[in-house]
């Protein structure tokens, strides 16, 4: 294929170009004298009947169909709606892989007893839906992320849409390219959510019915003879699907990623609200020994901890189904990830960054306004960045940082309103910052020497700063420890544990100190800094229980899932007709996949 047009079909595939501005390009290039003895390019030039045909994208698309090859095909399923869903299945996924690099490069192999994969595949072997008996080094680890994005195709007010979208990618890959690249299984606009009331959950089920079904075939190692349902193939099945019989690596479930609002809505877990908000244990959101605000390894909801059986026989008392994804093969509820992006550098990372922020640029004692002290926070994180660049550390910059982008009506207390990455950046800042307040610091770059941090005489925390400055810093420096261990290639367990607790505790010893005196409910105790949510019980689990299991959080967090959801979004966002968004967008990700670009 000659390197114009696969540009022109990864530009149109991406969402970049649509197709009339395609054929258009490719009409001119022809003209000039490119593609003239090219039989692809004739048909890009023909496509949708030189462009004046509203049928430009059908065209185009039935060209890449034709003449890009694809590792594989989707499955269609009926859904409540009455229409059809495409959905591509994990075990065919996993055998185009395998037969495009070979078994080696993604099986565990030699990494059995080495990589943190390999002890959860011997667990997942050993569960007794799986007993697999065979070479535990041929086995394959898969991992799924699903989370839902909304994108606006048009300037207009209310015009917002939402798709679900799905995907996955091989655990135990000996590259890290390989691990990284994901793998699309569903996109499902909401719109087309069932609508009996159960919030989408009947029409997910139907799709985790597929997706289970397709890694129990991964399971037995031969694809599989009918459908999911035991109904026979159809014409198209039998034209699309691998021949019945044909050997499948062995591989399992063993990872679902995602943010919390995600796992709600397709586990039907608590809700993140409740008084019993957490699916892992019994913690509780109001005060009492199993409150969630005590984050030592001994705190009473410690030993309410709750198994899969534990888990599934309160589905059972409840008559609530659970999620069909259980019928994956070795699928257990320790498998539903924490997420330290979600969890720590949108939540209670922020939390902290935006009370720091606060206490920094309000303080009358080193600025007279609150302009004036923002204006030096962003000279000194400039003289952070541009540190750290001489360095060669390139880090995403929050900067300039505005006002709302600290203190907003909503949520109404210190919260930094950024980018996760740009977050997760600041942890040395934070800790440089933490000791200045609690040290003070001399006159440099033009700025007058400061006292450290006090609080006023008429503050109801005032003669109590270094109570304050104690937990400040140690909140700071339990982040900034933390942030190390992800980055260090000798991870150390213990570290990360030991470094986010104390993060964790000194951030809830803070909340309670500056809420010291104020009434329950009263609008100025929300408004004060340090808040602690939910997601920080969340934290706890991620370090002292998926931490052990699946190693440093840096392995699964979820930031190549939201480079692929933004990829998803592009696509969306230039595909203009609701009606076939879903086949659309996945055909163009076929499509990019086919010309190997990694989305």
């Amino acid at each position: 294929m000659a390197q114009l047009t696969k540009e022109l079909l990864k530009l149109f595939g991406q969402g970049t170009l649509s197709a009339v501005e395609v054929q258009k390009l490719a009409e001119a290039a022809y003209k000039d004298g490119w593609g003239t003895n090219s039989f692809i390019a004739k048909k890009l030039v023909r496509c949708g009947s030189h462009g004046r045909s509203k049928n430009t994208h059908r065209d185009l698309m039935t060209i890449a169909l034709n003449y890009v090859t694809y590792a594989t095909k989707p499955y269609t399923i009926p859904i409540q709606d009455g229409g059809k869903l495409d959905i591509f299945l994990p075990h065919e996924v996993v055998n185009a892989v395998v037969s495009q690099v070979g078994l080696d490069e993604v099986a565990i192999g030699d990494r059995l007893n080495t990589d943190p994969i390999g002890g959860v595949l011997r667990t997942w072997a050993s569960h007794n839906d799986v007993r697999y008996q065979g070479n535990l080094a041929e086995l394959t680890a898969v991992g799924i992320h699903y989370d839902g994005l909304s994108y606006t195709s048009t300037n207009r007010a209310g015009g917002a849409r939402s798709v679900q979208v799905a995907s996955m990618n091989l655990l135990s890959a000996r590259k890290e390219e390989q691990r990284q690249h994901r793998v699309p299984l569903v996109v499902l606009r909401k719109g087309r959510f069932c609508q009996c009331g159960c919030g989408g959950f009947c029409t997910l089920q139907l799709i985790f019915e597929v997706i289970a079904w397709s890694f129990q075939c991964l399971l037995s190692g031969v694809a599989p003879d009918c459908r999911h349902d035991n109904a026979p193939f159809t014409e198209m099945d039998e034209a699309t699907r691998l021949t019945p019989g044909t050997p499948l690596p062995i591989a399992g479930l063993v990872q679902v990623r995602g943010d919390w609002e995600a796992l709600v809505q397709f586990f039907r877990l608590r809700f993140y609200t409740s008084e019993f908000f957490c699916w892992m244990c019994n913690a509780t959101a109001s005060p009492g020994p199993n409150c969630f605000s005590d984050f030592s390894s001994t705190a009473g909801h410690r030993t309410t901890l709750i198994s899969c059986l534990q888990y599934l026989e309160a589905c059972a008392r409840e008559r609530a189904q659970p999620s069909f994804l259980f019928r994956c093969p070795g699928f257990i509820l320790l498998y539903l990830c924490v997420d330290s992006m979600h969890g720590g550098d949108l939540g209670c990372f922020a939390d902290a960054f935006g009370s720091l922020f606060w206490l920094e640029i309000a303080n009358r004692q080193w600025h007279p306004n609150q302009q004036v002290g923002l204006a030096r926070l962003n000279q000194q994180l400039q003289a952070f960045y541009k540190q750290q660049r001489l360095r060669g550390r390139i880090l995403t910059e929050v900067t300039p940082l505005v006002h709302s982008q600290i203190v907003a009506k909503k949520p109404g207390y210190p919260f930094l309103k950024a980018k996760a990455a740009a977050t997760r950046h600041l942890a040395e800042f934070g800790l440089q910052l933490a000791l200045q307040h609690a040290h003070g610091s001399p006159a440099r770059d033009g700025a007058p020497a400061r006292a450290a941090f006090s609080f006023a005489a008429s503050h109801h925390l005032a003669g109590r700063e270094a109570e304050h400055l104690g937990h400040l810093v140690a909140m700071f420096r339990g982040l900034a420890n933390y942030n190390r261990t992800l980055a260090d290639p000798a991870f150390d367990e213990t570290a990360c544990r030991s470094s986010m607790l104390s993060f964790l505790s000194s951030l809830s010893s803070l909340h309670s100190l500056w809420r010291t005196g104020l009434a329950e409910g009263s609008a100025k105790r929300k408004s004060q800094p340090f808040a602690l949510r939910h997601k920080s019980h969340m934290l706890q689990h991620l370090v002292e229980d998926h931490v052990p299991v699946y190693g440093s959080p840096a392995k699964f967090w979820c930031y190549r899932d939201e480079d692929f959801m933004g990829s998803v979004k592009k696509i969306c966002r230039t595909t203009k007709m609701p009606s076939t968004l879903e086949m659309r967008v996945m055909q163009k990700l076929m499509l990019l996949d086919g010309l190997g670009v990694r989305v």
